[in-house]
Parts: structure tokens; C-alpha cells; sequence
């Protein structure tokens, strides 16, 4: 919407530049929401394993929470290094 607010006072502006130029910003937004993405799923994961009561279950055979948090805290620092 904001690529077609600009681009309407240009007279040789077209609907294919105006979606190309759209288009070369997707990475920059998902560079920007990865990270959101990656924390709301993380959150989305251990709600559903406290729901039932899995967090409990592991608690109690042994497993630490660091090792219950470790595989996001991982993929967290892998994501957060690539971009």
C-alpha cells in the first residue's frame, strides 16, 4: 500500500514495477520478523507442554530446565547469528 502511495504521482510507474519493488523487501521484513516468529513459537511450545503437564513429567525424571530450554536458546542463537 505504502509502494502504491508513492508511486501514484509517477506517471511511468506500472503495476509490475510497483510489485517488483514491493517484492525486494521481503527479506528485509522477514529479517525483521524471524526473530519474532522464533520467540512466539517458543512460547506456543512450552505453554502446550505445560498444559500437559509434560514439563511436570520431565521435571521429575531428571531433566534440568536448562536442558528443557536449551533447544530454543540453540536455534535462538543460530537464527539471531544468520541474521
Amino acid at each position: 500500500i505504502e509502494m502504491v502511495r508513492k508511486t501514484s504521482g509517477l506517471a511511468s510507474a506500472s503495476a509490475i514495477m510497483v510489485a517488483e519493488t514491493s517484492l525486494f523487501r521481503v527479506p528485509q521484513l522477514l529479517e525483521k520478523l524471524t526473530p519474532f516468529c522464533m520467540l512466539i513459537g517458543a512460547m506456543i511450545c512450552y505453554l502446550d507442554l505445560s498444559r500437559r503437564l509434560e514439563l511436570v513429567v520431565a521435571r521429575a525424571a531428571g531433566i534440568s530446565a536448562w536442558q528443557i530450554v536449551a533447544p530454543a536458546l540453540g536455534s535462538a542463537l543460530l537464527i539471531g547469528v544468520i541474521a
